[in-house]
Formats: C-alpha cells, sequence, structure tokens
C-alpha cells in the first residue's frame, strides 16, 4: 500500500490531482493483484508453482512505472484540467504487472 503514494506522486501529472485519481490507482492496483492471486490459485492446485523466476521478474516490472511516465511515451496538458485517456491508460496499465506479481 505504500507503493500507491509513490505512485500518485510522478503519475498527477497525467492523471491530474482530480478526486478519482488516486481510486484509479487503487483500482488498478486492487484489480491488478486479485488477478494475480486468482492465477496462483488456479496453478497451486495442479502443480507446485515455480518461484524461481518470480523475483527477478518482480525486480524488472518493478520499473514500468518509471518508463511509463516518460513524456515522450505519454502526453500531459498542464494547461488544463482534463486528463489524456490514453496516456492514463498507459499510466495505470504500467502498474498492473508488478501488482499481479505481487499477487501471484
Amino acid at each position: 500500500m505504500a507503493m500507491e503514494v509513490v505512485w500518485t506522486a510522478p503519475s498527477h501529472r497525467f492523471l491530474k490531482t482530480q478526486v478519482y485519481s488516486f481510486a484509479m490507482i487503487v483500482f488498478a492496483y486492487l484489480g491488478a493483484t486479485f488477478l494475480g492471486s486468482l492465477r496462483y490459485a488456479g496453478t497451486c492446485e495442479r502443480i507446485a508453482p515455480a518461484r524461481r523466476g518470480i523475483d527477478s521478474a518482480l525486480a524488472m516490472t518493478v520499473f514500468l512505472p518509471v518508463l511509463a511516465n516518460d513524456p515522450r511515451l505519454v502526453v500531459s496538458y498542464y494547461w488544463t484540467s482534463s486528463m489524456d485517456t490514453v496516456s492514463a491508460i498507459i499510466v495505470l496499465a504500467s502498474l498492473c504487472p508488478f501488482c499481479a506479481l505481487l499477487g501471484y
């Protein structure tokens, strides 16, 4: 949950400081964690899941939000209060692999 606070600071340029921006981050975090744990529940009944690659995958996916906040990739309009939908989806989708692996 502490990562949500860290993710909110750089993401507010694209999600704006609206009431729902933190809620969108929480939604992406909890949804991806749920899907990861759902995947784990499906695989642990059949075979024991392989834990060898999870730690290295976590180390790689933790930097996806940093890459997604690149101004060359996403658009931020400072002069308006509205957000670019595609940029918001890119920023929120960059959180999902890390959260899904944490849920797994």
